[in-house]
């Protein structure tokens, strides 16, 4: 049994240690879609602000403002649209770590679930043979009890 329960233990740790990689991987892969996001957002603030710079530029009649606005804007748009697919496919490789990250902490709970019941199960077994050993003794002490007093009993009527 004791064998069997190192074992048991041996994988659980190599359970928890796959459970923790998929964590890390879970936490890489989200880290990414947040950095992706944060940049298509600060890309978003840009076109925001290009189009505000455009249209000062437009109302006092400076077309070399307001033709770098533009550019700005347009750069500001194809950078949103290459992280857009950046953010799609980021957030297509988020969901198989998160899947990965499930399978591999369940499996780690199931693990660790029957290593708690083997580990109460050797528990149970070590006190039925204690049990059983101090019943022996009992048992024994009993019979050499009535041994002696049948010896001592038959010694008196011997003597009498």
């Amino acid at each position: 049994m004791a064998i069997a329960l190192g074992r048991l233990k041996r994988l659980e740790r190599i359970r928890r240690l796959s459970a923790a990689q998929a964590r890390v991987e879970l936490e890489l892969a989200a880290a990414e879609v947040l950095q992706v996001e944060k940049s298509l957002a600060a890309q978003a603030r840009s076109a925001a602000e290009s189009r505000t710079q455009a249209r000062c530029a437009l109302a006092v009649a400076d077309r070399g403002e307001w033709l770098l606005a533009e550019a700005a804007g347009e750069v500001a748009g194809w950078n949103t649209d290459r992280l857009q697919a950046a953010l799609a496919k980021r957030r297509q490789a988020l969901q198989p770590a998160r899947a990965m990250y499930a399978a591999r902490h369940r499996d780690e709970e199931q693990v660790a679930m029957l290593v708690d019941s083997s580990e109460a199960a050797a528990r149970q077994e070590q006190g039925r043979r204690e049990q059983a050993a101090a019943d022996d003794w009992f048992s024994r002490r009993r019979k050499a009890g009535n041994r002696e007093s049948r010896d001592q009993g038959s010694g008196m009527r011997e003597q009498g």
